[in-house]
């Protein structure tokens, strides 16, 4: 009789454990995915050409931004789409030139940017950080690294807001060397990419 009581406890203690296994193992291997999709009108990419001679300078920018960061668990990603036809940099010829002559954008009218998984901690303020990614202009890839800052809203009006900079050589690209006017643009070019996100539906996925 005692030991028919001892083997009901001993397997009810059994049961129970394994219960709390189960239910800590679950938590663990579960983790919300999040998916946050660009609003183009709050969203720009801007980018800053030196001409030779070294003093002048001119801007591009109104480039319309598309793409998705991705936030899984403490790992964000990023793809990144500009329509490269919307740039401007105030002056039509040039842009004309720009687009027909090196960009090609008739023939490939989005440059392309991936991120990496960056380790982030979304609960604190942005932090600036180092990225690495893959950048494709006229459909070549090539490895691209800069700085990236993420912050994400904890209010009813739920965004993420983003900042990203990068250095672009044109030798690493079918583009050529821009000259217009005698003015020949230097092989670095600055890009900054600044976004703000609306959150898409969460989804949970086994780890």
């Amino acid at each position: 009789m005692k030991l028919d009581t001892a083997i009901l406890q001993f397997t009810k203690i059994h049961n129970t454990f394994a219960i709390c296994v189960a239910l800590l193992a679950s938590g663990v291997s579960h983790a919300a995915v999040k998916n946050w999709k660009i609003i183009p009108t709050q969203s720009s990419v801007q980018f800053l050409a030196t001409g030779k001679p070294g003093f002048l300078r001119f801007k591009g920018e109104g480039a319309k931004l598309e793409g998705q960061v991705t936030l899984d668990g403490s790992k964000l990603t990023g793809n990144f789409e500009v329509k490269l036809d919307s740039i401007t940099t105030g002056i039509d010829l040039r842009d004309e030139h720009m687009k027909t002559k090196y960009l090609e954008t008739g023939k490939f009218p989005a440059a392309k940017l991936s991120l990496n998984p960056v380790t982030i901690d979304p609960t604190n303020k942005a932090l600036e950080q180092p990225f690495t990614g893959k950048l494709t202009i006229k459909g070549v890839e090539k490895p691209v690294s800069g700085k990236f800052t993420v912050a994400f809203t904890t209010t009813s009006d739920e965004v993420a807001t983003g900042q990203a900079s990068l250095k672009l050589n044109l030798s690493d690209y079918p583009v050529g060397v821009p000259s217009h006017l005698g003015v020949t643009v230097a092989e670095s070019i600055a890009i900054s990419v600044n976004f703000v996100a609306s959150p898409l539906e969460a989804e949970t996925v086994s780890k």
